[in-house]
């Protein structure tokens, strides 16, 4: 963190050139929003029975439970690999 200017990038445009600047502490906005992200699908994950979904299904047989916990796990992954390659 000493290494880092005390002003860094936080906005690009279209052409990749820096547009808005902010203190070095912004670096880290991006990882604490994905861990709180990634904390809340886990939540979600564990309360799977409370899901809506839009077409008619038991969500106490297991096999669906099974597959939306499957789906949340997919939504993590994509969600940590955005989140790091923004970053």
């Amino acid at each position: 963190m000493n290494e880092l200017p005390t002003r860094v990038a936080v906005h690009f445009n279209m052409r990749g050139e820096a547009n808005g600047w902010g203190p070095k502490t912004f670096v880290w906005i991006l990882p604490v929003i994905a861990t709180l992200l990634y904390g809340v699908l886990t939540l979600v994950a564990s309360l799977a029975r409370f899901f809506n979904v839009p077409f008619a299904v038991k969500l106490t047989n297991p096999q669906v439970l099974a597959l939306l916990r499957q789906l949340v796990i997919v939504l993590k992954t994509y969600m940590l690999a955005i989140f790091a390659y923004i970053s």
